[in-house]
């Protein structure tokens, strides 16, 4: 299942993607807890969560 939008202009930080209230920089919006949720229950249920930037869309996909 993949979900896409259109978001920034620029891929986010993948390293930092899933941590809570992470930022890519100080002066930035963090992420909040949403995508460490949705990490946190892919990870229980053995799931696969990836994140791509490609064509101005942010996009996840969740593997079953």
């Amino acid at each position: 299942m993949t979900f896409s939008n259109t978001g920034g202009g620029q891929a986010l930080v993948s390293d930092k993607l899933f941590n809570r209230f992470s930022k890519s920089n100080a002066s930035e919006k963090g992420n909040g807890l949403g995508l460490s949720i949705i990490k946190k229950i892919a990870d229980i249920h053995g799931w696969q969560i990836s994140y791509y930037f490609f064509n101005n869309l942010h996009s996840f996909s969740v593997n079953f």
